[in-house]
């Protein structure tokens, strides 16, 4: 069955998201790339929030809040479109199946409109508690989360498959009692990430690089790291590198004062970013809270072997395929015990390496697009 689906007829599909053009957000940068992956299937992708108008792309106006909320909103470049139940009427009835990214209003409003109208719908559960709770300053509140958890219940039911990035998050969505079926596709990365080395600048030669991509936030624990690298016994030959930017900056680096070698603390483009992956010996991420690492994942495709936090609500530890890397989330002596096992064990890091790149191919972008269009011709089916 599932081959006849996949062979079916080429689709007209809609992509809900509130915003379009915002290329910050990790919600709309997978929806774009899922479209142009989808594209090179054969189906038209159209999208539907706010941002540009072209003839694949319905811009609607911005919803309006209160200014202490927009104030808040627009320093994390938050947006919520405005629904048009009138326009959005003559958009849905064109398609062949809906797909949304976002569980707000103009979600919601798309929805009824697709239901009264008969056309397909599936999801995908992009936007956690968390993150609305961090766009209004609050980090951690588990009576608050559980009501957004019990809030979003109501939207996502209504889907018969609902696209998670990993099982974490499906883990989660069952615990909130969330009925839909859950289908495990990651983002994707780049299809061009092959296996890369890069010649290492004449500072760091006599130097073991160790680097972490993220921004300096609550939650991505850059200091466990810190705090491993003073208790390896080979911390004076390490270098550590910090590539992001963020308001924990200043705390880091007076965290690090303590290290024998400065640690660097810059913001990379990705041509910088390939750079620097290419000539690090040691890929660490102590991050216990993400949806989904792209940057771990593209580190990892580029041939590093990772350390990586066991955190409870870590999406990278499902990349680990070796016990030596992974470590017990916020414990810098085992951290510290792992980097060291790494960088007295050179000839089996050198063999994992090519293992870590090989085994990220099955989350290349067009791997993940023909899962998504499997579930899109599935609901169609039903």
């Amino acid at each position: 069955m599932i081959d006849l689906l996949l062979e079916g007829p080429n689709m007209k599909i809609l992509f809900v998201i509130d915003q379009i053009d915002n290329f910050n957000n990790e919600t709309t940068m997978s929806a774009l790339n899922y479209g142009d992956e989808l594209r090179k299937l054969g189906h038209e992708i159209y999208y539907a929030g706010i941002g540009k108008e072209d003839k694949f792309r319905f811009s609607f106006k911005e919803a309006k809040f209160p200014s202490f909320i927009k104030k808040r909103f627009n320093k994390q470049e938050f947006k919520l479109a405005k629904p048009d139940a009138y326009r959005l009427e003559e958009i849905v009835k064109k398609m062949d199946l809906i797909h949304f990214f976002t569980p707000f209003k103009f979600s919601r409003e798309t929805l009824r409109i697709a239901q009264e109208e008969g056309v397909p719908c599936t999801a995908s559960f992009m936007v956690r508690p968390r993150d609305l709770m961090q766009a209004f300053g609050v980090s951690d509140n588990a009576v608050l989360e559980k009501i957004i958890f019990n809030r979003f219940r109501k939207f996502y039911n209504e889907f018969k498959y609902v696209h998670c990035q990993n099982d974490a998050i499906v883990e989660e969505l069952k615990d909130n009692k969330y009925k839909s079926k859950m289908v495990v596709i990651s983002n994707g990365i780049d299809d061009s990430l092959e296996y890369y080395k890069y010649f290492k600048p004449h500072r760091f030669e006599e130097k073991y690089v160790i680097t972490m991509i993220g921004n300096y936030l609550p939650g991505k624990n850059q200091e466990v790291l810190i705090d491993a690298i003073y208790k390896s016994r080979y911390a004076k030959y390490i270098q550590l590198v910090l590539a992001g930017e963020g308001e924990e900056e200043e705390r880091l680096k007076i965290h690090a004062y303590k290290l024998p070698n400065p640690v660097i603390f810059n913001y990379y483009d990705r041509v910088e970013l390939a750079q620097l992956i290419g000539y690090t010996d040691l890929y660490v991420y102590t991050s216990d809270d993400d949806k989904e690492s792209t940057t771990c994942m593209e580190a990892i495709a580029l041939g590093r072997v990772p350390v990586i936090s066991n955190g409870e609500y870590s999406a990278a530890k499902q990349l680990a395929i070796d016990k030596k890397s992974l470590f017990t989330s916020g414990d810098s002596e085992e951290l510290a015990r792992k980097i060291d096992f790494w960088i007295e064990h050179d000839t089996l890091k050198n063999r994992m390496e090519k293992e870590y790149a090989s085994y990220m191919g099955r989350y290349k972008i067009r791997n993940c697009a023909r899962k998504l269009d499997e579930m899109f011709r599935k609901a169609i089916n039903n």
